[in-house]
């Protein structure tokens, strides 16, 4: 969970919203809802950040694509240096 599915519950139950989410209309929010809506306040409190997620996310995954290739480049060059050299014909 992010701190937007906090905001959206506050908003929903500040407005008092609750009464018009209907399953049979709204299927998908009224399974976040009972979802989010369980939660106490002090572990809503917890949510991270969307933005902050994302933006970690990105780096992680730019990092992982780095070592990915640094670790291509090592492969490479273990086979090729593991290689026996061609006899050279007379």
């Amino acid at each position: 969970m992010t701190s937007l599915d906090k905001e959206a519950l506050d908003e929903i139950l500040a407005a008092e919203a609750v009464a018009i989410i209907s399953p049979a209309d709204f299927p998908n929010t009224w399974a976040w809802y009972s979802i989010v809506s369980k939660f106490k306040p002090e572990i809503q409190q917890g949510w991270s950040k969307a933005k902050e997620l994302k933006g970690a996310a990105k780096e992680k995954k730019l990092d992982t694509r780095g070592q990915k290739a640094a670790e291509k480049k090592v492969e490479k060059a273990k086979k090729e240096t593991a290689k026996p050299a061609r006899p050279v014909a007379a």
